[in-house]
């Protein structure tokens, strides 16, 4: 099954389901907010180093999520999101 749903997707045949599901888990703890040296131990990583490649995204909504458990009272400094333009060509 996962064969003919990787032909239809036109996914590499070197991808296996098992590398998305370990990477889906790691990434859900990180999120969860697992601490990192207890997933990388999780995950197998002889380094800390993997785990922080693979799996520790710094994305904005994080940040600030994490800035305002701060209390500041001036979150405006805060980073923010780029804004999406949309531009028509022609």
């Amino acid at each position: 099954m996962w064969d003919g749903v990787k032909k239809r997707a036109g996914i590499v045949k070197s991808f296996r389901l098992y590398d998305a599901s370990r990477h889906s888990f790691g990434s859900e703890l990180i999120d969860k907010g697992a601490n990192p040296y207890r997933v990388s131990k999780l995950m197998g990583h002889s380094s800390i180093k993997t785990t922080e490649k693979y799996y520790l995204h710094n994305d904005i909504k994080s940040l600030r999520t994490d800035l305002e458990k701060l209390s500041l009272k001036n979150v405006a400094a805060v980073p923010q999101e780029p804004s999406k333009t949309i531009r028509k060509s022609g």
